[in-house]
């Protein structure tokens, strides 16, 4: 697409002119809430993240390709683009688009890349992401890597020919390389280990003045550089790259580890994916591998640090004796080692969170785990204090208890903070005083303004003086007209609004404390906000103890685990020595043992020794384990150089400065070579830098040319190995002649692996060729065999079955079929119980509804139980299906009690139209759905969740948690004397709340707990929420303020299938003169149920018993629930119906902000309704959508105050005044609530208003009568 930039749009000039300074990145550019992605980068992304490609106007003619992502959930879309080899550059909006005219100015904020990634899928718990350098000058080169969501940054120099090899240790996911031209020689490993390689490189890069900025000039001072300086600029490229990544100098790198590679054992990239060091050849995945296998760890940290143990073997004979000597201390401790274990479970990713704190992207809920995490620091140290280990009480002689940082995390953020920082809710209220004054205000403004009112009503001497709120000039004080004359109006008094019968003012105290009210919030956001980067600041002024601590944590993590995994498979303390001797008795191959179990694997021997033997060379058949013993002598020589205990009996070790393996047979097509050259390829790299120090693993070297030439290739490596490097060799092969080698050589020695075999596994040829199965003799033995038909020898008690699929032939049993070359044969022994055989002498446990379900099924339960027998019959023959010859077992006694289990349902029908049932099954067991609340049932239900636990595998709960569930259990109940016994509800917040519990944390808490019935709620209430948006846009009328006549708001439950809400509704009802009585709309329009139709016929009863007993009424009162369009049900809403029809007829106004539920009698008594908790709760969500005035609240029958389990919202509320609930047992005491009035002045009204209407009949009545008078006389005349 041509793009002619002088037509385009100014916000794409824009774009353009960030997209140019990073072409190599997908720019996500920010609009709105989206990050959009415009030309050649939507084109890109949009097939990448798998999102639609559109187009938008641009300045040309055609529409610019464009596609878009949500930038609320832009990390995971970020880690596919990173993981797909591509680099995104993140363009933020820097100005705020309310308040900026023109185009919002833009900018890249961070580019990530794989190497600089801080959070999302690509990083990895137990695995560093490490971003390496290279600085290549001639043939030497500077090497550095940095993870930079740890800091760890280590640096060396080395030969350019040694690269590959270092880079196969360090593992990267990202280089930079100042030499483009050496790029082609890392291209084979970049692909194999997925290594992202820039292909450009910046010049500014190498601009040394970016240590100044990191380092003060007293480290730099002391750290020792080389000569050539390769290292200086090895780092400044690192760093430089970093900064222009990430925009900011600030980081978490303080300290750089300057090594020697030659420190380490070298292992080339065949050996450490032929080993299966960390991950296994097919898949590269963790688990099969030999860090897996070690693994124990119980921190992030220790799981990254281990790894680096096993891909960096040291060579030194004190260093590893040093980690041998404290494995052993904590290994021969039984206590000490599962107390070290216990207190590492619960140290977060302390390394990883310093760096979100540098890179200021930790959240408040990190900043907890942090605090958590340094709170096990004195534990710690007295654990290994009071044990007997000298070593490890060395190690941590200087630990910081880091004990101010906790104090400050402890004093100042919450424990359940919000877990972003827009949301406020992080920032404890006695942390800070104005923060407090804020929250208070926040809490307390409905009593501020109560206080002012009464304030003013003394002063003024007004009683009647209110302070009412619009969102036109917010807080204002009201004073009748009847009033205004006699107040006492001082100047601070503004006239702000006249209306028809009353005068608006405000004065300066309302409208400050209106402004702290209404600014509270973002207030206190705001606040909370700078409070907390001025602790995460004085956090990261710290970080250096802090990671001095993580490191010392990762440490003893490691050493536990080592020692844990020595411990549990029976490992030794491998002797290492520097004589040249590798010694190993009965050693197993770790991996595999644990897939066969220490008992099924068979231990082997290995010796080699200098002048002794060298070389052995092993023969046996395939699938002997030849391989997996060369790789297990290697695997048991490289654990003891990593420090670790060894799978064996006996184990003596020397330092080996390299090990070497050739196994496998693959090609190399991308580089054009064969399998034979791959072969020839790594066998050259063997004999050139083997050394008489190294180990060498070789398998079946010579196999991809012809069998001369490669016994020839065969023979002479291993006389070119004997002679010239003297390394130590298994040589593994199928050339038999090689064995003659040992007559040539005394130190080569020949081995052969035997296979035992432990049964006749020959075939016949036609099977070899799938035409003919197995010739199989055991047939004509059949008729010898007895077939057990039930077994009951493991029986000790009772025999209870349960049958999940009760078809005919699982409860009666079958006779089985085989096809043999077509036709269908049996014998005895194909005769199979059923569950009725199985349960003979015991019980039967069988669904009803599953039962019924199946045809033939209740007749054959039914049968069998008359009888007292069981009969096997196929059901082909019975009905005429199919009539094959088979076997007619004879039937067998039968003596079993059957349970059918099921609802009132099948039992009401069985129990109707089934006489068999009736005779067959007398005795019903009603088991009711909820249970007494007392300590028993209580402890019985945390019993109930503490072996549901233990049997799932799932982490147990916390006291607050229990705690948590046995509430839930009490308001799934309904009741609060009561908790519920329908345990699958328990059991499903049980299961969620395991799954969304952090994966860091021992214990699910009160607040997994809370989430999962939060995220059960929120998976359901699409259609609650969509009705509170309706109420908030106005869509749904309501009055949640004032007074009204004939109108009042009742409360309805509706649901959708488990889930049930409630509902506020508008009632009104309007009085006319008439006869009808009470006409229900409704009921008229077919939408009312019938129960709501009796509801409203016993309001006729009661207005009839209460005004109509010496005069009829005489009105016509229609009521309807207003935009109700799904018809009406059920009695709960009759008395708040009454009200509406008492109010209409006496004219006297009902308190809109008080909503009321609940049943009536003829005798005007309130009676219980269900659903309460849900009506005040869908009543208080209402109220809080429209806004609070501490005078709202619901009205409720006495008898439901035992129902009351509100959720904590609604009694907080309700404890601070915001909210009401008033309970009551007559319409009598309702109407007072309601009206401001007594029973007797509604009666008088009522009364008034119903003579009138009375009166004005009799009237009517009169003019027809002489109407119809004078029609009479006019037609006699």
């Amino acid at each position: 697409m041509n793009i002619d930039r002088n037509k385009l749009t100014p916000m794409m000039k824009q774009y353009f002119e960030v997209k140019d300074r990073y072409p190599d990145c997908i720019l996500f550019f920010r609009l709105g809430d989206f990050y959009e992605m415009f030309f050649e980068d939507a084109i890109v992304a949009s097939k990448t993240l798998e999102i639609a490609l559109t187009g938008k106007s641009c300045g040309l003619e055609e529409r610019a390709p464009m596609c878009g992502i949500p930038f609320h959930s832009a990390n995971s879309y970020i880690s596919k683009l990173v993981e797909a080899g591509y680099k995104v550059a993140i363009g933020e909006q820097l100005d705020d688009p309310q308040t900026t005219k023109g185009i919002v100015r833009r900018d890249v904020i961070r580019v990530v890349t794989p190497g600089t990634v801080l959070e999302g899928s690509l990083l990895e718990n137990k695995k560093n992401n490490y971003l390496l350098s290279l600085y290549i000058k001639g043939d030497l080169c500077g090497l550095t890597y940095v993870d930079i969501s740890t800091g760890e940054a280590n640096a060396t120099y080395l030969s350019t020919d040694k690269i590959v090899e270092e880079i196969a240790k360090v593992h990267p996911t990202e280089i930079i390389i100042n030499d483009l031209n050496f790029i082609p020689k890392l291209q084979n490993i970049a692909t194999i280990s997925n290594i992202y390689i820039n292909e450009s490189f910046d010049e500014k890069y190498l601009d040394d003045s970016i240590l100044n900025e990191y380092f003060s000039d007293e480290y730099l001072s002391n750290i020792k550089f080389d000569d050539k300086d390769l290292i200086k600029y090895s780092l400044s490229i690192l760093l430089n790259y970093i900064f222009n990544t990430q925009k900011q100098v600030t980081s978490n790198i303080n300290n750089i580890n300057i090594y020697n590679s030659s420190e380490y054992m070298v292992l080339d990239m065949f050996t450490r994916v032929n080993l299966e060091l960390t991950g296994t050849i097919r898949g590269n995945k963790k688990k099969g591998s030999l860090l897996h296998a070690l693994d124990k760890t119980s921190t992030a940290m220790g799981g990254r640090l281990l790894r680096k143990y096993v891909e960096e073997p040291l060579v030194n004979k004190v260093k590893i004796d040093e980690r041998l000597n404290v494995i052993q201390e904590i290994k021969d401790d039984f206590m000490l080692r599962e107390d070290l274990n216990e207190i590492l479970k619960n140290v977060y990713d302390i390394e990883r969170i310093c760096g979100k704190i540098a890179f200021e992207k930790v959240t408040p809920k990190e900043m907890i785990h942090l605090k958590n995490s340094i709170e096990k620091l004195p534990i710690l140290k007295d654990t290994i204090n009071s044990s007997s280990a000298s070593m490890l009480k060395e190690y941590i002689k200087d630990l910081d208890d880091l004990n101010d940082l906790y104090n400050l995390v402890n004093e100042s953020i919450l424990e359940e903070p919000s877990i972003t920082l827009k949301d406020g809710n992080i920032i404890k209220s006695d942390f800070n005083e104005e923060l407090k004054e804020l929250r208070d205000i926040s809490k307390n403004g409905a009593y501020m303004i109560k206080e002012i009112e009464n304030e003013e009503r003394e002063k003024t001497g007004v009683k009647s003086l209110k302070i009412g709120f619009n969102k036109v000039f917010g807080y204002f004080i009201e004073i009748t007209k009847a009033n205004l004359n006699t107040a006492k109006i001082d100047e601070s008094y503004i006239r702000k609004q006249t209306l028809s019968n009353a005068e608006r003012f405000i004065t300066p105290k309302l409208k400050e404390i209106e402004d702290k009210i209404l600014n509270a919030e973002e207030k206190i956001k705001s606040l909370e906000y700078e409070i907390f980067v001025n602790i995460r600041n004085e956090i990261y002024k710290n970080i250096d103890r802090i990671q001095k601590v993580s490191k010392t944590i990762a440490n003893i993590d490691v050493f536990v685990s080592l020692a844990t995994v020595a411990y549990i498979n029976n490992y030794v303390r491998p002797n290492i020595n520097e004589d040249d001797k590798l010694d190993i008795k009965n050693g197993r191959h770790p991996v595999v043992e644990n897939i066969v179990g220490e008992e099924n694997f068979v231990p082997n021997d290995t010796y080699l020794n200098t002048g002794e033997n060298i070389i052995n060379i092993i023969t046996g058949p395939n699938m002997a384990g030849k391989s997996t013993y060369m790789r297990q002598t290697a695997v048991i020589a490289l654990m003891a150089h990593i420090g670790s205990f060894v799978p064996a009996e006996y184990a003596n070790i020397p330092i080996l400065d390299r090990i070497f393996t050739r196994v496998g047979a693959s090609d190399d097509l991308s580089q054009g070579q064969s399998t034979f050259m791959v072969e020839m390829s790594e066998v050259s790299h063997i004999l050139k830098n083997a050394t008489d120090k190294s180990l060498v693993i070789l398998d079946e070297i010579g196999r991809g040319t012809s069998t001369y030439d490669g016994i020839s290739l065969a023979w002479s490596i291993v006389e070119y190995i004997q002679s010239k490097i003297k390394c130590k060799t298994l040589f593994a092969t199928h050339y038999h002649e090689l064995t003659d080698l040992e007559n040539e050589f005394s130190e080569v020695k020949n081995y052969s692996i035997a296979v035992k075999e432990d049964d006749d596994n020959r075939q016949n040829p036609m099977a070899m060729l799938g035409i003919m199965g197995p010739k199989n003799q055991e047939k004509y033995f059949n008729k010898y065999k007895v077939n057990l038909f039930i077994d009951n020898s493991d029986c000790d008690k009772c025999k209870i079955i349960t049958e999940s699929n009760p078809t005919y032939y699982n409860l009666a049993g079958c006779v089985e079929y085989k096809n043999e070359i077509g036709a269908l044969t049996t014998s005895f022994m194909e005769i199979k119980p059923g569950a009725l055989h199985k349960a003979n002498g015991g019980y039967l446990i069988l669904n009803v509804k599953d039962l019924l379900s199946n045809p033939f099924s209740w007749d054959c339960l039914k049968r069998s139980l008359k009888t007292g027998t069981i009969s096997i019959e196929s059901i082909n023959k019975q009905y005429g299906y199919l009539v094959t010859s088979t076997l007619k077992p004879e039937p067998i006694e039968l003596d079993t009690k059957v349970i059918l289990i099921g609802d009132n349902y099948f039992y009401s029908v069985l129990y109707a139209h089934e006489e068999d049932f009736r005779n067959l099954f007398k005795i019903m067991a009603d088991f009711d759905i909820e249970i007494d609340k007392n300590e028993e049932n209580i402890y019985k239900t945390a019993q109930l969740i503490a072996n549901k636990c233990e049997e799932e595998n799932l982490k147990h709960f916390t006291k607050g948690a229990v705690e948590k569930l046995i509430e839930y259990s009490t308001r799934v109940s309904d009741s609060k004397d009561k908790l519920t016994a329908r345990f699958n509800k328990i059991l499903d917040i049980i299961y969620e709340a395991d799954a969304i519990s952090d994966e860091n944390q021992p214990y699910i808490t009160e607040v997994d707990v809370k989430n999962a019935i939060d995220q059960k709620k929120y998976r359901s209430n699409k259609y609650e929420e969509k009705l509170n948006e309706m109420f908030k846009d106005g869509t749904l009328l309501i009055d949640i303020d004032g007074e009204k006549v004939g109108q009042i708001n009742g409360l309805a439950v509706m649901g959708t299938g488990e889930y049930s809400f409630g509902k506020p509704s508008k009632i009104t009802a309007s009085t006319y003169n008439g006869r009808r009585g009470v006409i229900n709309i409704e009921r008229e329009i077919k939408q009312s149920g019938s129960i709501h139709d009796k509801g409203v016929l016993i309001l006729s009863g009661y207005l009839g018993s209460r005004y109509g007993k010496e005069k009829p009424l005489s009105i016509t009162t229609s009521i309807t629930f207003e935009q109700n369009y799904n018809g009406v049900d059920g009695d709960s809403a009759s008395s708040t119906e009454l009200y509406a029809i008492i109010s209409s007829i006496a004219n006297i106004p009902i308190k809109q902000y008080i909503a009321v539920t609940g049943s009536v009698s003829q005798k005007g008594e309130i009676q219980p309704i269900g659903g309460i908790n849900e009506k005040i709760e869908g009543f208080f969500d209402v109220c809080k959508i429209k806004g609070f005035t501490g005078n709202q609240g619901v009205m409720m029958p006495i008898q439901n105050v035992k129902n009351l389990l509100l959720k904590d919202e609604v009694v907080e509320a309700i404890k601070e005044g915001k909210f009401n609930i008033y309970a009551i047992k007559s319409i009598e005491e309702g109407l007072e609530i309601l009206t401001g009035k007594s029973i007797e002045e509604i009666d008088k009204l009522v009364n008034e208003n119903l003579d009138r209407y009375r009166k004005s009949s009799k009237d009517e009545e009169d003019n027809e009568e002489n109407k119809n008078n004078k029609e009479s006389k006019g037609k006699d005349k």
